[in-house]
């Protein structure tokens, strides 16, 4: 695909940078449009958590976590997994066993039953001591979660995968900046194909995000529809970036009514909630 600059550059949807953090959710009500979002740092909790989520996985979910060869993988497979059932369950007062969660030919999860939240998006992310999950009505979503490696060759893989002009910004920073900037792209990038459902079948550089402030994104394929449509929230805790991408299934555009919570110590902070 041929890298071509959006006919209508700056009008993409935009990046709201830094997480607002708020508290422990309260139970929904009604059908309105809501954001969800639940940031786990692992930490020395990941043998605990790790046995007591397991219970709460289905069969299948307990049956792929027990394929992954290294331990680290499985704590973190089972505790994304985990997270997103207790994030339904806070939200929706289900128990977290009672969610029948299956994955489309993409790998995208969705839910099967109760048949109630079925119209409730998902999505998930686990990095190396840390998991994050999304849930969404009204929006579809995707969530990533990457921690900074300064071992991987960034400034190669921009210049394979990314549009051209980012690739170029990347190299045009002090290298102190290039993981960090690099980092916080990729996770917007890779929430955005999840959230379309298409993951890495979708070409990178078929979709840019400029160097303003605050970001926005362009879209160079026609098939992606309006780039001003999406929101996404993106920052970093401590030496991992998460990127949320958001878009309305209506043909509105509301205000995104999100909500999140970060869990360090196990406890969960008070209820709050962000309007972006």
């Amino acid at each position: 695909m041929q890298d071509r600059v959006s006919k209508q550059p700056g009008t993409g949807g935009r990046v709201s940078g830094g997480w607002s953090l708020s508290g422990g959710f309260s139970p929904l009500r009604g059908r309105r449009p809501f954001v969800r979002v639940a940031l786990l740092d692992l930490g020395d909790l990941a043998p605990l958590l790790t046995a007591r989520m397991m219970a709460d996985l289905d069969p299948q979910e307990r049956r792929r976590a027990g394929m992954l060869r290294s331990a680290a993988l499985r704590a973190e497979y089972v505790l994304a997994h985990g997270l997103l059932r207790h994030l339904l369950s806070w939200t929706f007062q289900v128990p977290a066993r009672s969610w029948a969660i299956s994955a489309d030919a993409a790998g995208r999860p969705h839910i099967v039953s109760p048949h109630p939240h079925r119209d409730v998006a998902v999505s998930l992310s686990h990095t190396r001591g840390f998991v994050a999950a999304a849930i969404a009505r009204g929006f579809r979503v995707g969530i990533d979660a990457e921690r900074r490696d300064p071992s991987r060759s960034q400034l190669d893989i921009a210049d394979r995968f990314f549009a051209s002009h980012e690739a170029a910004r990347l190299r045009s920073l002090p290298q102190h900046r290039t993981n960090s900037e690099f980092t916080a792209l990729w996770t917007l990038k890779e929430a955005f194909v999840k959230a379309i459902g298409k993951g890495f079948a979708q070409p990178l550089k078929s979709f840019s995000f400029d160097g303003a402030t605050p970001a926005r994104v362009a879209f160079h394929d026609a098939e992606l529809g309006a780039a001003e449509r999406w929101r996404f929230v993106s920052g970093a805790f401590g030496s991992v970036h998460v990127s949320l991408a958001c878009e309305p299934t209506t043909m509105e555009r509301p205000r995104l009514p999100m909500e999140a919570v970060a869990l360090a110590s196990g406890r969960l902070p008070p209820i709050g909630r962000r309007i972006v």
